[in-house]
């Protein structure tokens, strides 16, 4: 599938990161906050920005 940076992971992107990563997309995300980007790399498999090989 693709591969998908996302901005955001508030009330909107959060549950559309977590659709893309059902979906089967590679989804890399990056948050102002980061304790929501951290939540998301433990429970959707989301990669936090910079991180990716």
């Amino acid at each position: 599938m693709s591969k998908i940076t996302f901005i955001g992971l508030g009330n909107i992107g959060g549950p559309m990161s977590l659709n893309l990563v059902k979906a089967g997309h590679d989804v890399t995300a990056y948050d102002i906050v980061t304790e929501k980007v951290e939540r998301a790399a433990k429970t959707w498999a989301v990669t936090p920005l910079g991180e990716h090989g």
